[in-house]
C-alpha cells in the first residue's frame, strides 16, 4: 500500500468522526434542547434540596404553549431568597437558551471539559439579554458553553471580560454528576471556580476575619451547642475561601444535591 493510499484509507476512517463534530450552534443547542423538553413532559412542579439551599420549580406555559419553569432559589442558613448565575444565561431552561441564543452563538468545534469532548459555543452579542440579566451596568466579553454529545448534556459555562472596576475576574461553572429524575437529567453537583479574584481579598483583611471569628466563638458560647455549631460550621469555610483568594486569587465553591421530589403540587403563589 503506497503512502498516498494509506493516508487516504485513514482519512475515510476518521470522517464520521469530523462529521459528526461539523455543526452549527442552532443544531447543537437544538438537540439540547429537546432533549430538556423530552425530560421534563411528566414533571409540573420539582424542588431540589442541596447541602446549603432549597430551589423550587414550577412549570408554567408561555403564550405559543411552550413549557418553562419558573423558579426561587433559598438559603439555608440565612433564608433569604439569592440568584443564579446559570439562571442569568438561561443555563436552567435549555430550550430559553437556545431561544435567545441560538441565532448569536457561534460553533467553535469540540473542546475538552474535564477529560470528555465537547461542544464549544461562544456568545459575544449579548442584545438578546433584557436590561439587567448581567447583574452588572455592562456584560461580559463573552461566555462559553460546552455541550457534552452523549446525552447532550451543558457540562461547563466560561465567562470571559473585565468589570468596569478594573476586576478581571473570569467565573467557570462546571455541571457534574448528571442523574435521571422521573425521566429529567438534572446535575447533583455544581462547581463554581472564580480565577481572578487577588484584588478583592487581601491577607490583612483574612487575618481580620480570623480574629472576628475568634472573638464570635467566644460570644456564642452561651447558645445551644447545635446552634453555635451550625453558625461556626457556616462561617469558617467562608475563612478558608478568604485565605485561598488572598493566597491565589482562585476559590471554588461546590454546590451539591442532595435530593429531588417531583409533582409536589407546588402553589403558583410561590412564583409571582
Amino acid at each position: 500500500m503506497t503512502t498516498r493510499l494509506l493516508l487516504a484509507v485513514l482519512l475515510t476512517a476518521s470522517l464520521p468522526q469530523f462529521a459528526a463534530a461539523r455543526q452549527s450552534a442552532t443544531e447543537v443547542l437544538g438537540n439540547m434542547a429537546d432533549g430538556w423538553l423530552t425530560g421534563i413532559e411528566s414533571i409540573e412542579d420539582f424542588t431540589v434540596t442541596g447541602e446549603s439551599f432549597t430551589s423550587q420549580h414550577k412549570k408554567f406555559f408561555d403564550a405559543s404553549g411552550v413549557p418553562y419553569f419558573k423558579n426561587t432559589t433559598t438559603d439555608s442558613f440565612s433564608g433569604m431568597q439569592i440568584g443564579s448565575m446559570t439562571t442569568m444565561f438561561s443555563a436552567d431552561d435549555w430550550n430559553e437558551l437556545r431561544t435567545r441564543i441560538g441565532d448569536a452563538a457561534t460553533y467553535r468545534g469540540m473542546s475538552e471539559t474535564r477529560g470528555r469532548p465537547t461542544h464549544h459555543l461562544v456568545l459575544t452579542d449579548f442584545s438578546s439579554m433584557t436590561p439587567g440579566d448581567s447583574g452588572t451596568d455592562s456584560p461580559p466579553d463573552s461566555v462559553a458553553f460546552h455541550i457534552d454529545p452523549e446525552g447532550w448534556l451543558l457540562a461547563r459555562i466560561e465567562v470571559f471580560g473585565s468589570e468596569a472596576n478594573g476586576d478581571n475576574v473570569t467565573p467557570t461553572i462546571d455541571f457534574e454528576d448528571y442523574q435521571t429524575v422521573e425521566g429529567m437529567r438534572y446535575p447533583f453537583l455544581t462547581r463554581v471556580t472564580m480565577v481572578g479574584l487577588q484584588v478583592n481579598v487581601t491577607q490583612d483583611q483574612v487575618n481580620e476575619a480570623m480574629a472576628a471569628l475568634a472573638g464570635l466563638e467566644d460570644r456564642l458560647a452561651a447558645l445551644p451547642a447545635a446552634q453555635r455549631d451550625a453558625i461556626m460550621a457556616r462561617m469558617q469555610p467562608q475563612i478558608e475561601q478568604m485565605q485561598q483568594i488572598a493566597e491565589s486569587g482562585t476559590v471554588e465553591t461546590v454546590y451539591r444535591v442532595t435530593s429531588i421530589s417531583v409533582n409536589d403540587n407546588l402553589p403558583a403563589s410561590l412564583f409571582n
